[in-house]
């Protein structure tokens, strides 16, 4: 996998530009670079293995997708209209209320990803070369920095699926996908206005639960991006008021004004902060 780091939106821009250039991309943006490419469902798994050899899918015991699937179906329908909705159309919405399922959310947008990505507030070191030591020590893995995968999902869908083409669910059934191995891309007409919003798109992940960048046959596929959190306050300060990308556009409810003003309270924090390590640093080199 190919590994960048940058300081600031005009750097992420130029290593987006070149990644394009390989073709269509997809861009997931992650708070910790420490974190892999797995949906909330395999996160917590428990291996039950007695020597079994590593291919064995029934090596792990995982949460039961199956059972919310069908709970989440039987109270939905009591506060919204599912009369229209396919199968994929419930795991979405079971996305955006928080309920785990083998979907990972990418989106088609560099600079969405770049937010989620520096979204949350950071426990900055104010040392971002230490920062950047931390990540290229660790293999690309440290909570010394937030990150944005790209990935080129037809070259996934290549080796996943055996097809050079984004899945689309308006032409395939779902049912017949929900055996299938290792990682797919696909895309389909979405109920949820919140993804629409955000340009999202998904993996969907097979009965291998390993995550998307643990298999090398997607090595050649995928960047990741590295954003030291020293300068992820001033790269969403950027995208808020440069490119109008905030909480508030990409939640439009409650739920973003909330995060607004507690992103508020968070950054006039990290300044105070900044300041007195600056003045600091300042009075010990006077004395």
């Amino acid at each position: 996998m190919n590994l960048e780091i940058v300081k600031n939106i005009a750097e992420y821009l130029a290593v987006i530009a070149k990644n394009k250039q390989k073709g269509n991309i997809w861009f997931r943006g992650q708070q910790y670079s420490k974190y892999q490419l797995e949906p909330s469902l395999f996160r917590e798994k428990f291996d039950i293995s007695i020597n079994e050899p590593y291919y064995k899918r029934e090596r792990y015991l995982i949460k039961n997708a199956k059972l919310s699937v069908e709970k989440f179906k039987k109270y939905v329908i009591k506060y919204k209209d599912c009369s229209d909705f396919d199968e994929i159309d419930y795991l979405y919405l079971m996305q955006h209320y928080g309920i785990p399922t083998r979907l990972l959310d990418f989106t088609i947008n560099e600079l969405i990803a770049l937010y989620f990505s520096v979204s949350s507030p950071s426990s900055s070191s104010f040392d971002i070369d230490g920062e950047i030591d931390e990540f290229t020590s660790n293999n690309s893995f440290t909570k010394q920095g937030s990150s944005v995968y790209c990935i080129n999902p037809v070259e996934v869908n290549k080796h996943s699926f055996r097809k050079s083409e984004i899945i689309n669910l308006n032409e395939y059934e779902f049912e017949s996908l929900k055996n299938i191995d290792f990682p797919i891309c696909i895309n389909s007409k979405c109920v949820d206005e919140r993804v629409r919003i955000q340009e999202g798109v998904f993996v969907y992940y097979g009965t291998m639960i390993h995550p998307l960048d643990y298999y090398s046959i997607f090595e050649e596929a995928m960047t990741k991006i590295f954003i030291p959190n020293t300068v992820r306050e001033e790269i969403k300060y950027e995208l808020k008021n440069k490119y109008n990308i905030s909480h508030l556009t990409m939640f439009p409810d409650m739920t973003g004004v909330s995060m607004e003003i507690i992103d508020e309270m968070n950054t006039e924090f990290f300044r105070a902060k900044q300041n007195k390590v600056a003045n600091n640093k300042y009075s010990a080199y006077r004395n």
